[in-house]
């Protein structure tokens, strides 16, 4: 995913129009959300909510430091948070979380796996999960590796973020009659497939929303079927291992 540059926090601030001011808790986040991403149109914001802490705001922007803005977004704050009455390092737990979050395993109930590639190697008892990038040069790697697996259901998200031709690559591939064929073809080969016509609906935007969910900021990343995660690409044998470590894979 896009790495954005940490913020300054004497960058100036744009200040939110008094007629934005709606009386709900959320309808205020939604406001300081837009008025961020206003100010700041290379950031993606992830969360914005309200602390307990002088009104202040607590921003979460993908790649990029925790952040505290006030209500009406005057100013913008970077450093460490600290509750006086507890001695509590707010800022130092709440980082905590976010990482824990971020690399932690997953409910892997919840993935919609119809929106992505199936591939059954062998009985396919065995299941794998990745999200990769059709100009991803690691993901060409992991293909490699991933062909060398037995007794797997692999179901690969197709995660247009690495090129400005990837969303065009990846809404061929699933246009493709023969997906898996069109997939690894590309991958392994470099053959690209046929575009995709005009009329063809593809899960692409979701799987981009679905990555954002779950954090995954790169490519490859795979989730093993009790929802483990793993960054990067791995060889083939140490993916066999892991495979063989989940006790049960939803199929």
């Amino acid at each position: 995913m896009p790495r954005y540059l940490p913020f300054i926090p004497t960058l100036p601030v744009l200040s939110l129009a008094a007629a934005f001011a709606l009386p709900s808790a959320f309808a205020q986040e939604v406001q300081i959300r837009r008025a961020f991403e206003a100010r700041y149109p290379k950031a993606r914001v992830e969360s914005v909510r309200a602390l307990p802490y002088g009104g202040l705001y607590e921003v979460i922007v993908s790649a990029g430091p925790i952040l505290y803005v006030d209500k009406a977004f005057t100013f913008l704050l970077q450093g460490v948070l600290v509750d006086l009455k507890t001695g509590a390092n707010v800022t130092g737990d709440r980082q905590q979380e976010l990482q824990a979050l971020r690399e932690g395993p997953i409910d892997f109930g919840v993935l919609p796996l119809h929106l992505a590639l199936r591939k059954v190697i062998g009985k396919g008892e065995r299941t794998l999960v990745t999200f990769e990038d059709p100009n991803c040069g690691f993901c060409q790697k992991l293909a490699v590796e991933l062909a060398k697996l037995d007794n797997v259901t692999i179901y690969t998200f197709l995660l247009p973020i690495v090129a400005p031709d990837s969303t065009t690559r990846a809404r061929a591939i699933w246009c493709s009659p023969d997906r898996n064929g069109a997939w690894e073809r590309w991958m392994r080969s470099g053959i690209a497939p046929a575009a995709a016509p005009a009329d063809c609906e593809t899960p692409v935007e979701r799987t981009v929303g679905l990555a954002e969910k779950l954090n995954v900021e790169g490519t490859p990343t795979l989730f093993l079927g009790d929802g483990r995660r793993v960054v990067g690409g791995l060889p083939a044998a140490r993916i066999d291992e892991l495979l063989d470590s989940v006790k049960r894979s939803p199929k």
